[in-house]
């Protein structure tokens, strides 16, 4: 009797992915242009990248033209439309069926949404320490703070609900208050990001001057991101 060995011809691996939210405000007609003109500012950023509607905010009066503009200009860029979430109204619903795009349909309860209103942010339990290089492709989440003792390589992505610590020079992608605490900061030995986001307030190298050769710390001012040195 002869054995053989069989060998798969795939293997499915996880991968997290940062998933962007569009959170549409109004619908106004020149939404579609301005959003195709803040796409142009950061071509590379935005390309292939995975995007869902929030239009929990304009719930009443949305249109499916209106939504259909609007997949058209993020289409235009390569933008990747998944769905539509916040359809809490038979208008959104409606909507969002005649735009031909999938309602995404998970929705926090009354009392999930007033606890998330409610709680502080506690991160002291969830910390994560990386004592490796972040190298490109890879990406690291903490529920807290995260701090890293090695480079974050371009091409790799670090996310945290807290604020980010660096040991080294940061060169890829840098998400802090990922949960939407402001008081969030990132900070490291030498900047010269792809990109850096605290509570969903973005800059990227393309947009603005993101480059500090020494330890720097960057936090919100307002509602921009604000780069300054740290003198030893």
């Amino acid at each position: 009797m002869t054995s053989s060995v069989i060998s798969h011809a795939f293997e499915i691996k996880g991968m997290m992915q940062t998933i962007l939210i569009l959170h549409l405000k109004q619908v106004a007609s020149d939404s579609p242009r301005q959003l195709s003109e803040h796409f142009a500012q950061a071509p590379k950023l935005f390309k292939n990248q995975p995007m869902i509607f929030n239009i929990s905010e304009i719930n009443t009066n949305i249109s499916a033209d209106f939504i259909i503009q609007v997949y058209k200009a993020c289409q235009s860029h390569k933008i990747n439309v998944i769905g539509v979430s916040g359809c809490h109204s038979l208008v959104a619903q409606e909507a969002v069926k005649a735009a031909q795009l999938k309602e995404i349909t998970t929705r926090p309860t009354a009392s999930e949404k007033s606890a998330e209103k409610q709680e502080p942010l506690s991160v002291g339990s969830c910390d994560v320490i990386r004592s490796t290089h972040v190298r490109s492709g890879q990406q690291i989440e903490s529920k807290g703070n995260l701090t890293i003792i090695g480079n974050v390589s371009r091409g790799a992505e670090i996310v945290a609900n807290g604020s980010i610590y660096i040991f080294g020079n940061l060169l890829g992608r840098a998400i802090a208050g990922a949960s939407g605490d402001k008081k969030s900061k990132i900070v490291a030995q030498a900047f010269d990001p792809e990109l850096i986001c605290i509570a969903g307030i973005y800059t990227t190298s393309e947009q603005t001057e993101c480059y500090c050769p020494s330890t720097a710390v960057a936090e919100l001012d307002d509602e921009t991101i604000s780069l300054r040195g740290i003198s030893s």
